[in-house]
């Protein structure tokens, strides 16, 4: 029988759209739970010509939606703490600013990261289908490994990629994303500032071997971290994120490991809610990993965090923006033996989105390590 290349194209829109929304954001903490503080377009994830963005960055929408037609996303930090106050005697002199007040003031930017993953059928494979609810048959599975592939790749480098400094100065970000784990590790080159010397763009970053009396997972961390605590090894009284964050709540999402994450629930039976299927009035139903709530903040757990370590993040913080022209979009197939002598039968086509993941203030989230579990 004929194949018709729109209906095609329509199967692999409608398996991409579904995949989106029953496993990307289902199974993704930090985009479901960024979809909780701010999921604009959330729902239109997976839609030409529209713009999803996952969280606030602390921005109004205006500046979000001016932000997301911008080749790079830019940022202010503070590099210096000025100290220049002073009481003033009667008759006495004035203080003096020992530097301008900009350069108090440092800019990071992050930039685009295009994934595209190609997708091939043997005109064969089409024109043997005896309809065109067999012809959408194939294509289903035959697109299926694809998408769940391409998908997972793309949330697998928000955890886990790094990038150089030569990497991210680049326009187009080709080698990854700056993932998770390399945003909130203390130290290295981040937004096209090196953290090593500007320390105040640095995360606060806690050994739970030292820092804490016992490295034991414990329910208690959130407070630890966000309410402020002393050093078990220098007793040095470390400044908790409420303090240092604009809205007085510090870190509402802490991500673990399924080991610590286990041992943590543990802790939180009979005496804290542990929900199962999504937290209630989001926009998303159905998440797929078990939540812990406590204190009005919430624990869950990760495949891809690190052994031993703990994620706490601010959410108002962060910012997952997919551009407006690459929406998980897919070209359209197109046949090969028609486009050049001597090409192949087949139809082929591309799947594409551009996805830029940005924490405009690390120094509101924390990477805990070494964490033992009982």
């Amino acid at each position: 029988m004929a194949y018709y290349r729109e209906g095609m194209n329509a199967h692999v829109r409608e398996s991409v759209f579904d995949k989106l929304h029953s496993s990307f954001i289902q199974t993704e903490p930090l985009l479901y739970f960024l979809g909780l503080v701010k999921g604009e377009n959330m729902q239109a994830l997976g839609t030409a010509s529209t713009m999803s963005v996952f969280g606030s960055g602390g921005m109004g929408e205006a500046e979000r939606e001016e932000t997301g037609r911008a080749a790079k996303h830019e940022f202010e930090y503070q590099k210096t703490e000025p100290s220049d106050e002073a009481n003033i005697a009667s008759g006495g002199t004035t203080p003096v600013a020992t530097a301008f007040a900009e350069d108090n003031v440092g800019t990071g930017w992050t930039g685009w990261t295009l994934s595209m993953a190609p997708i091939k059928i043997r005109v064969q494979s089409l024109e043997d289908a005896r309809s065109e609810t067999a012809v959408g048959a194939v294509v289903e599975k035959a697109t299926g490994p694809v998408v769940n592939a391409w998908i997972k790749s793309i949330a697998t480098g928000l955890w886990s990629d790094s990038l150089t400094q030569a990497q991210q100065a680049k326009r187009l970000w080709e080698d990854g994303y700056l993932g998770l784990t390399h945003t909130l590790t203390a130290s290295n080159y981040y937004a096209n500032v090196d953290r090593s010397v500007q320390t105040l763009l640095d995360p606060m970053s806690v050994d739970a071997s030292t820092h804490f009396a016992s490295p034991t997972a414990d329910l208690n961390f959130n407070r630890w971290v966000n309410i402020g605590y002393v050093r078990a090894d220098t007793s040095a009284a470390v400044t908790g994120l409420a303090v240092r964050s604009e809205n007085g709540a510090g870190a509402t999402l802490f991500i673990t490991t399924t080991e610590i994450w286990n041992d943590l629930a543990d802790q939180a039976d009979g005496r804290f809610n542990i929900t199962v299927g999504g937290i209630v009035d989001h926009a998303i139903a159905g998440f797929k990993q078990p939540i812990i709530e406590k204190d009005n903040v919430y624990y869950t757990w990760d495949s891809r965090c690190p052994s031993g370590e703990m994620y706490g993040l601010n959410l108002d913080t962060w910012l997952v923006e997919v551009h407006r022209n690459h929406n998980f979009a897919f070209t359209g197939f197109r046949p090969k033996w028609l486009s050049e002598e001597g090409g192949g039968m087949y139809e082929w086509g591309q799947y594409h989105a551009q996805i830029r993941m940005t924490c405009r203030m690390p120094w509101c989230n924390t990477r805990i390590y070494n964490i033992t579990t009982n």
